[in-house]
């Protein structure tokens, strides 16, 4: 990903895969954002991190910040990226799973031409990574719909410099979810991003590594 090779240029890029997504398996164990954060955990001892910064986008975005509530000694700041999770009754997240996956797809960019490269046909090993990440989105996030209710009686416990980044045309988690997080969290700061969807570092790559750096650079 272009975002990432230049934030890499200038520090140290950590970007695992998602249990049950990409090349990863699901185990049988997982099943909530928490067990997600206690194998973060666990990865953070094995990488031997310290203090570092923790940027989420979407599920990552809301595991990073349930990540953020139990474990904000081991963090530098916290980057939350049109991040699911967070209940918000006027603004709710969009049922992605009553969607098809062309759907699904299209909902995620503000330019339609960003969704057509993510929509080409998949050879069987493709198609099956495709059918894992739906499995596991749905045995976290079904129900409730790609929120916890009580995430928010906890992000009191977020001790760092927090930036909350968005896309202005998220149709996945409207922005109000956005000014949401930003109310919520005691050190939170907010950036916005213009033509753009639910994924600012594949859409708008450069606004997102820019609100990034520049946060990044104060903290």
């Amino acid at each position: 990903m272009p975002a990432l090779e230049r934030l890499a240029a200038r520090y140290r890029v950590i970007a695992p895969d998602l249990l049950g997504f990409g090349e990863s398996d699901r185990p049988d164990w997982l099943d909530t954002t928490t067990d997600y954060v206690y194998h973060l955990l666990d990865l953070w001892d094995a990488l031997d991190l310290g203090q570092a910064h923790l940027v989420g986008v979407s599920l990552g975005g809301w595991i990073a910040a349930e990540f953020a509530t139990v474990a904000s000694h081991r963090l530098r700041s916290l980057t939350l990226v049109d991040a699911l999770g967070l209940e918000v009754s006027s603004a709710p997240i969009l049922d992605l799973f009553a969607l098809s996956f062309e759907e699904q797809v299209r909902a995620m960019f503000f330019h339609p031409a960003q969704a057509e490269p993510y929509l080409q046909p998949l050879d069987r090993e493709g198609q099956l990574r495709r059918l894992k990440g739906q499995v596991t989105a749905a045995r976290v996030g079904w129900n409730p719909l790609l929120v916890n209710p009580k995430l928010r009686l906890r992000l009191h416990h977020i001790g760092v410099p927090t930036l909350v980044i968005w896309g202005a045309q998220d149709r996945v988690a409207p922005v109000e979810v956005a000014e949401a997080w930003h109310s919520a969290i005691a050190q939170a700061r907010v950036a916005i991003l213009p033509e753009c969807g639910h994924l600012p570092p594949i859409e708008q790559p450069e606004g997102f590594c820019g609100a990034v750096e520049e946060f990044l650079a104060t903290v």
